[in-house]
């Protein structure tokens, strides 16, 4: 594969919540809180080592 006309690879991650079987309401809203919070402060990073987070 010529790779020669390539100008951008755009990298997509994502993070999935698993609650599994048998989660309380409550706990799923905790974990949902947690995720939000820690998104948050990955979006506010700025180092070339850390992935760009640009919607949440």
């Amino acid at each position: 594969m010529n790779y020669t006309n390539i100008k951008y690879i755009f990298l997509t991650l994502l993070k999935v919540l698993d609650f599994g079987k048998g989660v309380t309401t409550t706990l799923k809203e905790c974990m949902k809180n947690d995720f939000r919070e820690e998104a948050c402060l990955w979006q506010k990073l700025k180092h070339p080592n850390v992935t760009k987070v640009y919607l949440i």
